[in-house]
């Protein structure tokens, strides 16, 4: 898969380390065979801002999810709190969260967006009402069984909810919004949220931009030695990549800093195990 290093300045400038053959700090992004829109096939992209023993130091990876797109914070430390991986955007089933890269899958820690801020709540719980039609919760169970996550026979055993039980989570759900507007940061990760997905979008246009205006021709390429063709691509005078990346970087930091210390991490480690709950309510 196509991959291209993107940095401020000259690859021999000054304030510029080359380790491992590569420039550091750098921006790489990696091109894969296929498309999910809106970033098109845009596969990831990571920073990279610092070196330590002789390694470049990763920052932020961003990674298109079919469409939807996640964010870890490599430069987190996930000894006491392993909770590094923000998930949001245009999610197929609509629940924005914050999970661990490395403990992955339904016995990973994960915790949801709306317990932390009003637009998600309030999401949620027009959500829910649509849960008292039995014909919208077997069209969902339609939309699950083309998909192949984890995550999909729990969110089954989740529609399986009474609609006692489902007036009940609504009950609990309203109280919940009430309180949240009490906060005066009840929308401060939706609003840092909606703008790494809109600064998401642009990154990605200005790296196909400048992939596009460097690139050459075929002939060109044909002229070049096995040594030239090998040379990683590194696209120069990329401080526009560069200064939105770091943007990006620093919503993301402001979104992990709010909700991780708010975080119970054993109540986070049964996420799964209340989900499937519903199903008995």
């Amino acid at each position: 898969m196509p991959k291209y290093h993107f940095i401020q300045g000259k690859e021999t400038g000054q304030g510029i380390e080359i380790v491992n053959g590569l420039p550091v700090p750098r921006i790489t992004a990696l091109y894969g065979p296929t498309e999910f829109k809106p970033f098109g096939n845009l596969a990831s992209w990571e920073s990279y801002f610092g070196v330590a023993g002789g390694k470049a130091q990763g920052g932020l990876e961003f990674g298109n999810c079919e469409g939807s797109l996640m964010l870890i914070a490599r430069y987190l430390s996930t000894s006491e709190n392993p909770l590094n991986k923000l998930h949001i955007g245009d999610l197929d089933i609509k629940r924005p969260h914050i999970e661990s890269r490395e403990e992955r899958g339904d016995a990973g820690p994960r915790v949801d967006l709306w317990e932390f801020d009003i637009e998600y709540a309030s999401n949620l719980w027009n959500e829910l009402v649509l849960w008292r039609d039995p014909r919208h919760r077997k069209t969902l169970l339609a939309e699950y069984a083309t998909y192949h996550w984890y995550c999909v026979p729990h969110r089954v055993k989740q529609l399986g909810i009474s609609q006692a039980g489902l007036e009940r989570k609504l009950e609990e759900l309203n109280e919940h919004i009430e309180r949240l507007k009490r906060n005066p940061d009840r929308r401060l990760v939706s609003t840092l949220a909606h703008q790494i997905e809109s600064q998401c979008l642009g990154i990605s246009a200005l790296m196909r931009d400048r992939i596009e205006r460097e690139s050459i021709s075929a002939a060109q390429i044909e002229q070049l030695s096995k040594r030239q063709k090998l040379k990683p691509k590194v696209i120069e005078n990329a401080a526009d990549v560069y200064a939105v990346a770091m943007e990006i970087g620093d919503a993301t930091r402001r979104i992990f800093d709010f909700v991780r210390p708010r975080v119970d991490i054993a109540r986070a480690r049964n996420y799964w195990q209340e989900v499937d709950a519903w199903g008995n309510l």
